[in-house]
């Protein structure tokens, strides 16, 4: 039998990998998952999550719209099945069911997306809604795919994430950033809240 054939039918891709071959957004959902990461550095305790979610999140921060160019109008959709068709170097098909369910509810209306099979076949879909809660937060603070913001600090209150932002903050951000926290405020004890500073300088 031909192992080394047999061999690479199995390899999986790694990000990097799947994001060369599909032409991936690399700018935007690098740095989605730049904010997604700090606000799991500086929050993610506090809100639940645990260690092991952090390559998860940055995976799925990474790959959310690695299927926009093949559908454009349904990338989340796309995006979660090249992610289960192919898996990830360095995840079990079990974290990258999480990952995939993540991609898939960072769309804008993710309540459309609970009874998608990846959903639906969770055995405990609390760690898939904790990444993506956090991913469509982050996805909303690069609104217009030019990395005009950034978090310059977050402050943890009694019942409250505080989220002051730095850049460009007279564009949508945190609009979009607080329209899309409404999974974060139905899996999260904390409310998350977004203030912007002043505009750099020229």
């Amino acid at each position: 039998m031909g192992d080394d054939g047999h061999t690479r039918m199995k390899r999986r891709p790694t990000i990097e990998q799947l994001c060369r071959r599909h032409g991936n957004e690399h700018h935007h959902t690098e740095h989605v998952a730049r904010l997604a990461l700090q606000l799991f550095a500086s929050a993610g305790q506090r809100l639940g999550m645990e260690p092991g979610d952090r390559p998860l999140l940055e995976a799925a921060s990474r790959l959310h719209d690695v299927g926009y160019l093949a559908a454009p109008a349904a990338h989340a959709k796309a995006s979660a099945s090249l992610v289960m068709a192919h898996g990830l170097t360095g995840f079990s098909p079990g974290e990258c069911r999480d990952i995939a369910a993540a991609i898939l509810l960072h769309s804008k209306r993710y309540q459309k997306r609970l009874n998608h099979p990846i959903i639906r076949a969770l055995p405990a879909p609390e760690r898939a809604f904790r990444l993506a809660a956090v991913l469509r937060v982050a996805d909303g603070l690069d609104h217009g795919h030019i990395q005009n913001v950034s978090i310059r600090s977050v402050r943890i209150l009694r019942s409250l994430v505080l989220v002051a932002l730095a850049g460009e903050t007279d564009q949508p951000n945190a609009p979009a950033a607080s329209a899309k926290a409404d999974l974060w405020r139905t899996v999260f004890p904390l409310d998350v809240r977004f203030t912007a500073g002043r505009r750099r300088p020229d």
